[in-house]
């Protein structure tokens, strides 16, 4: 009763309506079918759009509806890892196969670069911006670099010739001049010819990041520290460089020598695939597991760029040259136009009363404090048990025991003449003993310390997947409530499929938190 009233007051008031978004994602997956999706990048001149799949790349014009197979990968190792479009015409594709580049927009192809094992699985590439024969390739087996189009490579002494390379970009700004390359799971900066080369950020790197830090809880860092810590892009704009990890991202304003990490509020999985950043640094775009994220620099928060999207784990983001933003998902290729830009909403008393419509509801807050305590995952459990542990060395191991028995005596005397014997008394014997003995070993360390810590870390991750799994759901069902009573659809179907959905979510919060979501808002 108390929506179906706000709705009539709504609607009585249609002047103060308007929309919270100005652009929704769209599907632009058309004519695409293979198996999973690698990358994602535009051409220099921004008329065309290229996607790298499990089969080969595709081009697709701004004005064309589908894409089009231009490559076709080829060989027992199938897969276009990485895409880099230069300058007139110039495509470079990093393959699991070896290195391939155009000259003329994908018409016409050749085989670049050729090696044996590990090192022909090609991860990414990159070329300079004015010279598209100087080119970067990362392999699984060492960095490589030409500066004649692929004729003649060189392949770097230590390190970076002989380790994994996730990401290479080109410093800009006060880092003009360098190169960030991640190579086996740490940050490497080097000079332009990658002779010189020093690491600014490693695996180790959390360590120095201290409780309170870019407004993270005190339990948050601790919790980061027992999970393994991964680099998964670097991405330079203007004097900044920008880290993507799977515990957030983190940047630098003097080219490596010291990090800050970016606020966590508002990102509802801190797994960041990839990062992508307007030129003037302006806009910052996250691809995590959880969706597509702008980081408002006033707020220190992000906002997530949710409306038509189905799918949540985005490998790639792009901001297009006609303002455009694209997302590179497993299966799903999707496109908004204005990058997802938030149009405010002119009368903040107008949302007040749409959200007093749910102030029956548990919060966010609420309902995760459900789900915790419902899976028994919350920290005090832990606390609980090393503080019992300590006492185990006090408390004695007991040994108590009881013995009963009996015995007869027979005598026989024999003789010439006659024989006979002598039953004797029964001798009975019973006793019992009692042993305590302490193992003071355990005041200091016991082997149950190290089961604790085990179930620690695994408590720590499974308290991260109920925590993203509620946020989403909460969420997702209260855009829906809001939407019914801002911008119902008219047809029935519609409504019933909206109805249902928020069904469906709330099942999923009881089931999260055995039905106490639902018994909250019915004792309301």
């Amino acid at each position: 009763m108390k929506k179906m009233a706000a709705l009539i007051f709504l609607l009585a008031f249609a002047g103060f309506a308007s929309q919270a978004f100005a652009s929704a994602w769209e599907d632009r997956t058309s004519g695409l079918s293979d198996k999973e999706f690698y990358s994602i990048a535009e051409s220099r001149d921004g008329t065309a759009i290229y996607a790298g799949t499990s089969l080969g790349l595709y081009k697709r014009g701004l004005n064309d509806r589908a894409w089009k197979q231009i490559f076709s990968c080829r060989g027992q190792y199938q897969g276009v890892t990485h895409i880099c479009a230069g300058e007139d015409g110039a495509i470079y594709i990093a393959t699991k196969n070896g290195f391939f580049g155009s000259r003329d927009y994908g018409k016409s192809w050749r085989r670049l670069f050729r090696a044996l094992a590990s090192e022909n699985y090609c991860i990414y590439v990159t070329c300079r911006e004015k010279n598209p024969d100087t080119i970067y390739l990362g392999t699984l087996n060492g960095l490589f670099r030409t500066k004649d189009g692929g004729k003649n490579w060189i392949r770097p002494a230590g390190i970076l010739g002989n380790a994994r390379v996730n990401s290479i970009a080109a410093g800009k700004g006060v880092n003009r001049g360098h190169m960030f390359i991640i190579c086996d799971n740490e940050l490497y900066k080097s000079d332009m010819n990658c002779e010189n080369y020093s690491k600014v950020f490693g695996s180790d790197s959390l360590k120095s990041f201290q409780p309170g830090d870019a407004k993270e809880p005190d339990d948050a860092v601790s919790e980061e520290l027992e999970i393994v810590f991964l680099l998964n892009h670097i991405a330079a704009e203007k004097d900044t460089l920008y880290l993507a990890t799977n515990r957030g991202l983190f940047g630098s304003d003097d080219g490596g020598a010291s990090w800050f990490k970016f606020c966590g509020a508002g990102l509802l999985n801190r797994w960041v695939n990839y990062v992508a950043v307007s030129e003037e640094g302006e806009n910052i775009y996250a691809a995590t597991k959880g969706g597509i994220f702008k980081y408002k620099k006033e707020k220190q928060l992000w906002d997530e760029i949710y409306a038509g999207m189905d799918s949540r784990d985005v490998k790639q983001v792009m901001i297009g040259k006609k303002e455009e933003l694209w997302a590179l998902c497993k299966r799903r290729i999707y496109a908004m136009k204005g990058g997802g830009l938030p149009v405010p909403v002119e009368k903040p008393l107008r949302a007040d009363i749409i959200l007093d419509n749910f102030k029956n509801e548990p919060t966010i807050n609420e309902t995760m404090a459900m789900a915790i305590n419902y899976a028994e995952v919350y920290p005090e459990k832990i606390k609980r048990w090393r503080r019992q542990v300590k006492f185990k060395g006090l408390l004695p191991k007991v040994n108590f025991g009881v013995d009963s028995g009996w015995s007869d005596t027979y005598e026989i005397y024999t003789s010439s003449k006659d024989a006979y014997w002598v039953n004797g008394p029964r001798d009975r014997t019973e006793g019992w003993d009692l042993n305590l003995s302490w193992d003071l070993s355990d005041l200091v360390w016991s082997n149950a310390q190290t089961t604790i810590d085990i179930r620690s870390k695994l408590m720590v991750q499974l308290r991260d997947d109920i925590v993203d799994e509620v946020n989403r759901a909460y969420f997702e069902r209260r855009r829906l409530q809001v939407a019914l009573l801002t911008d119902p659809p008219r047809a029935l179907p519609k409504i019933l499929k909206t109805r249902l959905r928020i069904q469906e979510l709330t099942a999923t919060l009881d089931g999260l938190t055995g039905s106490r979501f639902s018994k909250v808002i019915e004792r309301e």
